[in-house]
């Protein structure tokens, strides 16, 4: 149904809506982490289907990119991903925490958390990876609402990037 108007809806990108589209998938999914894969899928299928993805030059534009626009761009890093899937979540009333950490192949890494309902829990997903898991390589380092709380801090991170990275080869 969704990939029928999807596939429609690539003729003309800029008809393509966030939030029409998560209430499509939201009423196909009821399964929060079946849900959250379908989001990525569909993220990752509409910047594939761009004559050109951008590529966010740092974590900077990466995490303050407005989540439409780095849609529109076809933006798949990390926190582009985790803006867009936060905003169609939300948009479904969800309760979503964005997450500021690193994993094996990052020293800069973000994922969020969702409040399930039927569980009463936080549940964290990995928007990058192909099952939305969270392996143990993860360390989290800040949980937020919204990246503008602790733009210090990433900030400070863009600014370190270098001296973290030849850190982490030691």
């Amino acid at each position: 149904m969704l990939e029928k108007n999807i596939k429609k809806d690539f003729c003309n990108k800029e008809t393509i809506s966030l939030r029409a589209s998560a209430e499509e998938l939201g009423k196909e999914y009821h399964n929060i982490k079946e849900l959250i894969i379908a989001i990525r899928k569909f993220i990752i299928s509409h910047a594939d289907s761009l004559p050109e993805k951008h590529k966010p030059g740092s974590i900077l534009e990466s995490r303050f990119t407005p989540a439409e626009d780095a849609f529109k761009k076809g933006m798949i890093s990390c926190g582009a991903i985790v803006n867009i899937g936060a905003e169609m979540l939300r948009h479904l009333g969800y309760e979503v925490k964005l997450i500021h950490g690193e994993c094996k192949q990052s020293v800069d890494h973000a994922w969020l958390s969702v409040f399930e309902p039927k569980t009463n829990s936080w549940v964290e997903y990995d928007l990058t990876r192909k099952e939305a898991d969270i392996p143990s390589t993860h360390t989290k380092k800040l949980e937020v609402n919204s990246w503008e709380e602790i733009e210090g801090q990433i900030r400070r991170d863009h600014e370190t990037l270098q001296e973290r990275r030849k850190e982490r080869e030691v």
